[in-house]
């Protein structure tokens, strides 16, 4: 056998022993042990597992849901024999109070609501007797909005509405201020009882004298901005509205 002949038979016998072992076929494919590409593509999934390829939509579901997210429940029901009404305001809120509450038109730009709120004692219809004294009853509730980042700080609102008051040592045995979460935001909620000696408008020197008056007021930190809530009049009017001034809050919805 010539040197070339030998030669050729050697590479063919060496070829068909390290063929398997650096990973060729016949066909051209990889075997089974075929080394991995470092580079391959891979997914790093949000809770820290690893996976290959295209995330399931049931793991992209579960990645992509925020934290303590919760569904809104529906707002309540309105109308016919529910005993409440919606009020919508000027920036697309809504809210629900008692039907026997008075909705009025708001009386500047700054409120988007406006409503008026009867004494215990005031009959279903709403109407106020002036000879009975109904009249003086009467608590006001209005909504503010000054858009999404407008109305200053939480803590200096509530430190002005308390500045509004002048109050004994008992009137400040109610005071409270309440933070919870409601469906359209955190919610901060302020009690307060005394003499209310607000101005009667902003910027002008005439101020209210209300003996024995109350304030539920509220900031609402909602998506679309914060919404300040201030109901104001007779300790007994307000006693008597404020599981329902608890329940308006809960019903608020933003767009």
């Amino acid at each position: 056998m010539s040197p070339a002949t030998l030669r050729v038979s050697a590479c063919a016998l060496l070829i068909a022993c390290l063929g398997p072992a650096c990973g060729c076929s016949h066909d051209g494919g990889s075997s089974a042990n075929a080394v991995s590409d470092p580079n391959a593509a891979s997914t790093h999934d949000g809770d820290g597992s690893h996976g290959h390829g295209a995330t399931s939509p049931a793991t992209a579901t579960a990645t992509e849901a925020r934290p303590g997210a919760h569904a809104v429940p529906p707002a309540p029901e309105v109308g016919g024999d529910s005993g409440l009404q919606s009020v919508e305001t000027s920036i697309g809120a809504t809210l629900a109070v008692p039907s026997r509450w008075r909705v009025e038109q708001p009386s500047n730009s700054m409120r988007i609501a406006q409503v008026v709120v009867p004494g215990p004692d005031l009959t279903q219809d709403g109407a106020a007797d002036d000879d009975s004294g109904a009249a003086d009853a009467e608590a006001i509730l209005v909504v503010s909005y000054f858009g999404r980042t407008g109305g200053g700080p939480v803590q200096a609102n509530l430190d002005r509405w308390r500045s509004q008051f002048e109050q004994s040592e008992a009137d400040r045995e109610h005071d409270r201020v309440d933070t919870r979460q409601v469906p359209a935001g955190k919610a901060h909620v302020m009690h307060l009882l005394g003499r209310f000696v607000a101005p009667v408008m902003p910027g002008t020197t005439g101020n209210h004298d209300e003996s024995g008056w109350r304030m539920f007021a509220a900031i609402l930190e909602t998506s679309q901005g914060n919404l300040f809530f201030k109901c104001t009049g007779p300790a007994a009017t307000l006693d008597a509205a404020q599981p329902d001034f608890d329940r308006m809050l809960e019903s608020l919805r933003v767009p």
